[in-house]
């Protein structure tokens, strides 16, 4: 299952880039970076099967629960203390500091 899902991952990715690294995720433009993704895909993501209807939405997901990085594109377990910025009056989280370094120099780039 896990092999399936890094496939679908990196198929996202590459369609991603061929399109002006944007996706439609939801009902907002999410930007995702595709360099950022293969680093995180190997220390961030989660290592078990999940349903995209699990995941809580972003902005504003609560501690303990599965999120999609805005930056790197991979499913990640929200925790406590960890890393998260405001834009426009709201709190986006993130699967590592990195993402959240890269989202805090160009927040629009990665949602709009």
């Amino acid at each position: 299952m896990n092999a399936l899902l890094a496939l679908l991952l990196s198929a996202a990715i590459a369609y991603a880039e061929a399109v002006g690294k944007s996706c439609v995720v939801g009902k907002g433009k999410v930007r995702y970076d595709p360099a950022q993704a293969k680093g995180c895909e190997k220390s961030c993501a989660v290592r078990m099967p999940f349903k995209e209807s699990e995941l809580a939405p972003q902005p504003g997901v609560p501690e303990g629960r599965l999120a999609r990085c805005p930056v790197s594109g991979v499913v990640f377990r929200a925790g406590e203390g960890g890393p998260a910025a405001p834009y426009l009056g709201k709190t986006y989280r993130f699967c590592c500091k990195s993402c959240e370094k890269k989202f805090r120099r160009a927040p629009a780039r990665f949602v709009g």
